[in-house]
């Protein structure tokens, strides 16, 4: 029979069991093995980094194996070979994705780039894309974007493949999703400049911490946007005869990236450029679901964990 106390601290290690579960499966999606560390700031729910080290003390019991201090399931030990490999191809790419992601920064009406995809976690396989994530003035999105894509050129011409895939303008920094993969997409970005919309971003979301509430926001740079001289020009470029050019370019592109397409995880208007076109986060989630269910484990639509 168990004494007073004793029903909460087990129920208690049950949830933190499945909730280090859920934080392995859903990295093991993307072929990747977590150290306690990493386990702790994607763990759907609030503990303590002692507590999950704690856990893992055993992780035989939770049914993972420990190799070189990450956590695997049985049978994929081959993915933590994999991840040294794939972590040394990120290196070698962040340079250079940091320089051009900071030319990007420096662009009028640019209020916030960061990294993210598989990069942002250390995880892209050689010659990789370097998807951003740009935060734009607002009725300055789609000329903005059509300043970056010069930035991409260049980039391409120096071996840096830049994937802008994202951009929102300032009012509607709020993501239509909110899920366990959108939220994970906002605690792995990597801000590079605009520490202020960055930190907006996060609090607009707010909502994400239902799901990961051990994240800890990344530090970056506060300045994004241009120098002196391209902020002259930024106010010159606020007057009312651009507005009909940011219209026009809008209905170009908007008519050029619809044509043909079917995800419905695309957006394409006066807020917001979504170019994510091969429903990778609808494939996600789905697989997720699949595997949680396997472990029998459910997971609340809070982010909440339940054995």
């Amino acid at each position: 029979m168990l004494r007073v106390g004793e029903g909460h601290r087990a129920s208690r290690a049950s949830a933190l069991t499945s909730a280090i579960l859920q934080a392995v499966t859903y990295a093991d999606l993307f072929d990747w093995p977590l150290a306690p560390i990493e386990i702790h700031r994607f763990l759907p729910i609030a503990a303590s980094l002692d507590d999950v080290e704690g856990a893992l003390a055993s992780p035989e019991t939770l049914g993972l194996r420990r190799l070189h201090g990450l956590l695997v399931f049985p049978g994929r030990e081959s993915i933590v070979e994999s991840r040294r490999r794939r972590a040394a191809a990120s290196a070698r790419m962040w340079p250079g994705a940091v320089r051009f992601a900071r030319a990007v920064a420096s662009l009028p009406f640019v209020r916030l780039v960061a990294v993210t995809g598989s990069l942002a976690v250390g995880a892209s396989e050689p010659g990789a894309d370097v998807d951003l994530f740009i935060a734009t003035e607002d009725r300055r999105l789609w000329l903005t974007r059509a300043a970056v894509i010069g930035v991409v050129r260049a980039g391409a011409a120096r071996g840096v493949r830049l994937c802008p895939n994202y951009f929102l303008a300032e009012s509607a920094l709020e993501m239509q999703e909110r899920d366990v993969f959108t939220a994970h997409e906002l605690a792995q970005m990597v801000p590079i400049a605009g520490g202020a919309t960055y930190r907006d971003v996060l609090a607009r979301n707010a909502w994400y911490r239902d799901f990961l509430p051990n994240h800890a926001p990344a530090p970056v740079a506060a300045r994004a946007g241009p120098g002196r001289p391209l902020r002259l020009a930024e106010a010159a470029l606020r007057a009312r005869p651009v507005d009909r050019l940011e219209r026009w370019e809008m209905r170009r592109k908007v008519a050029r990236l619809s044509a043909g397409t079917t995800s419905g995880e695309q957006q394409f208007d006066a807020t917001a450029c979504k170019g994510h076109f091969e429903e990778h986060r609808r494939r996600t989630l789905r697989a997720f679901d699949e595997r949680l269910t396997g472990l029998g484990i459910s997971c609340s639509p809070g982010g909440e964990t339940q054995p």
